[in-house]
């Protein structure tokens, strides 16, 4: 896990003074140039206000958390302004993907919560709604049977420059779970029925904006 802290903190420039470091792990922000920092209750998000996109979310769950119902509530971010916004998601042929899933959700709020559209990309439905779903499923499985809080880093990768109107679209995503001594990389292209792979770390220099 420290080596990865450290290659995620020289992708930044610049000192960095977080305003929600619980959410980190070891509670060390994480910093990368040109993002602002959207702190929610239980995740973090760090989005390319310039680019318009998603570019890491940081999930931190807690053992023998609460579970609620579902309830989609899509809504603008108005930390960000109305643009990324719900309705430029109709008829396009792309889900509307959670980076932090709905259900990582403990109470309403944190519900609400994961509905920004700042916790958003343009994700293949086939993806969003089979094997990642089941990824996000199988860490919820991993915590619930664990004593340990989880740290959750959901990449999202910009590899060309396909957009969906304004919005840009990921060609693929990281999700690394970090829990006591482990820390787990799984990789999707952003393609229809992509399967979802269990990898050894990648190089984080070559993957996040520079």
């Amino acid at each position: 896990m420290k080596k990865l802290l450290l290659a995620l903190s020289l992708v930044s420039s610049f000192s960095f003074a977080g305003q929600c470091d619980n959410l980190y792990p070891n509670s060390q922000p994480i910093a990368i140039k040109g993002t602002t920092e959207l702190c929610n209750s239980f995740f973090v998000t760090l989005f390319d206000k310039q680019k318009n996109e998603v570019v890491l979310v940081v999930e931190h769950l807690k053992p023998n958390k609460n579970t609620v119902p579902r309830k989609d509530a899509f809504h603008s971010d108005d930390r960000i302004g109305k643009d990324p916004s719900p309705s430029q998601y109709v008829n396009t042929g792309f889900d509307k993907g959670h980076m932090a899933p709905a259900g990582d959700s403990s109470n309403d709020k944190e519900m609400f919560e994961t509905f920004l559209m700042t916790n958003m990309t343009p994700q293949e439905p086939t993806l969003n709604r089979k094997s990642w779903r089941l990824l996000e499923a199988k860490v919820r499985d991993q915590l619930s049977n664990s004593k340990d809080d989880f740290f959750i880093l959901n990449l999202a990768v910009y590899g060309d420059n396909k957009k969906m109107g304004t919005i840009p679209v990921p060609t693929g995503y990281w999700k690394v779970v970090i829990h006591g001594n482990s820390t787990e990389y799984y990789y999707a292209d952003n393609k229809p029925e992509a399967p979802v792979v269990q990898k050894q770390q990648p190089s984080w220099n070559a993957l996040l904006p520079q």
